[in-house]
């Protein structure tokens, strides 16, 4: 962007038109506009947001599924199935560090870039989140889930959201990167 202003810059210094103030004054107006229509500046504004919320559904194997709904600009940008937790801890405390409940219900906020998976059942990337309120859990993040819907003990997750698919999580990782979310909200109790 500094290289685009640098030149219409120097263009303007070139030109010996008795406009130099009309010149001066579009310059100013094309840098605006640049700016507000920038995908950085998507990042300033409270209606880019996250949401994760019960959709009454069950995977073949019982685990809740819930929504995971992408905002930008307070519109409604996508939305992708997910679990939290397995199926048979959906009851547990989902404040108490361990039990692989789901994560609690609150704010969050969210990271602008995945780190690197460390387990094999959080898949090669993760996202952290970070509660904005007191809770006992930690190390919460987006992630995708290798086991969905296999019988192999390990479907859902210790209490992270996990897509349903490396694909999904790929453009759920791209949307952070382009409006960067204020705010995950989750809603599922």
């Amino acid at each position: 962007m500094l290289k685009v202003l640098n030149d219409m810059a120097e263009f303007f210094k070139r030109c010996r038109s008795p406009n130099r103030l009309k010149q001066l004054a579009m310059l100013f107006l094309l840098c605006l506009a640049f700016v507000v229509c920038s995908p950085e500046t998507a990042s300033t504004t409270p209606d880019n947001y996250m949401t994760l919320t019960p959709t009454g559904l069950t995977n073949k194997l019982g685990n809740p599924l819930y929504q995971l709904s992408l905002y930008g600009n307070g519109q409604l940008i996508a939305a992708y199935m997910t679990v939290a937790g397995r199926a048979h801890t959906q009851n547990y405390n989902r404040h108490q560090a361990g039990t692989e409940a789901p994560l609690p219900d609150g704010k969050y906020r969210v990271a602008r870039e995945p780190v690197p998976g460390t387990i094999p059942e959080a898949g090669d990337r993760f996202l952290p989140i970070q509660p904005l309120f007191r809770t006992r859990r930690s190390a919460l993040g987006i992630h995708y889930d290798p086991s969905f819907e296999k019988p192999n003990g390990e479907d859902g997750t210790s209490g992270c959201i996990a897509l349903t698919n490396r694909a999904d999580l790929d453009q759920v990782l791209n949307y952070v990167r382009t409006y960067r979310p204020q705010y995950l909200e989750v809603n599922i109790q």
